[in-house]
């Protein structure tokens, strides 16, 4: 059911949203928030700390957020 994510969101559109994580790497991926969140969002991918890219998002904010 397209835009049934909106939902879980407020319903309302998506006007912007970043996908991190392995994933983010897949062109193909990309479509799925581009085809099933209403209002075309803009996407982009994360990039931690302006260095690590996309893949190690999880793991940079579990350490960062350790408890020290």
């Amino acid at each position: 059911m397209p835009g049934a994510g909106a939902a879980a969101l407020g319903g309302g559109p998506v006007r912007r949203a970043v996908v991190v994580g392995g994933p983010a790497g897949d062109e193909e991926i990309l479509g799925v928030p581009a085809r099933e969140l209403p209002g075309a969002p803009a996407l982009g991918r994360g990039d931690v700390a302006g260095a690590l890219g996309h893949r190690y998002v999880v793991a940079y904010d579990l350490l960062a957020s350790a408890p020290r």
